[in-house]
């Protein structure tokens, strides 16, 4: 009898001990993966941007055309508008704008020919615009307000009716923000082709 009580009381601080690592076994909390967070910059650039902008432009452009008869010489003109700006991520956007553009130039054969056209024009561009360069590419739809042709000692004749009244073209150029905070300031060079005449443009912006 003797002999058996130390191997009961061994049986005993056995089982006792072998429940208590069980307990803490089940009550050991679960390791979760720890949550990568992403930093408050990159989750501002992704999410917080102006979806809807508005533009004014305004500047001067240089026309030029070839001629199958004679010689062209490039003339200076104008363009201005509005424009709407639709971003779907903060680098890339869609342009819409609507612009009065008035091109001319002169051509010689047996004598001095100005020409004058007047267009409303209105060009659907991409851009994409990593930091403060952008550039854009995309077609124009031109109609037809006025043409006018006649020789410099005379008086210019309207040939508005003679001509065709819509016109596609494309363009394409590149543009630098001289101010952006918040409202951005920006200059542009483009190249305007059209069926008949090109166009080199500088144009002022303002995008807010």
């Amino acid at each position: 009898m003797r002999s058996t009580i130390p191997f009961l009381v061994f049986l005993f601080f056995f089982i006792s001990t072998d429940d208590v690592v069980a307990q803490k076994k089940r009550k050991r909390p679960t390791k979760r993966p720890a949550k990568t967070e992403v930093p408050r910059q990159e989750r501002e650039a992704t999410t917080d941007f102006k979806k809807i902008g508005f533009r004014l432009q305004a500047g001067p452009n240089f026309s030029f055309v070839n001629v199958d008869l004679g010689e062209a010489t490039a003339g200076f003109g104008f363009q201005g508008g509005v424009g709407l700006v639709y971003r779907f991520h903060p680098k890339f956007k869609m342009r819409f704008d609507a612009l009065y553009s008035f091109r001319q130039y002169e051509q010689q054969f047996t004598s001095v020919n100005q020409n004058r056209v007047t267009h409303f024009t209105i060009p659907a561009l991409f851009e994409y615009h990593p930091n403060r360069f952008s550039f854009f590419v995309g077609p124009h739809f031109n109609y037809l307000l006025k043409a006018e042709v006649g020789s410099t000692n005379s008086d210019l004749f309207d040939v508005t009716e003679s001509r065709d009244r819509f016109l596609p073209g494309s363009r394409i150029g590149i543009g630098f923000d001289l101010v952006n905070t918040g409202t951005i300031v920006r200059a542009e060079g483009s190249i305007l082709a059209d069926n008949d005449i090109s166009s080199l443009n500088l144009t002022f912006v303002v995008i807010f």
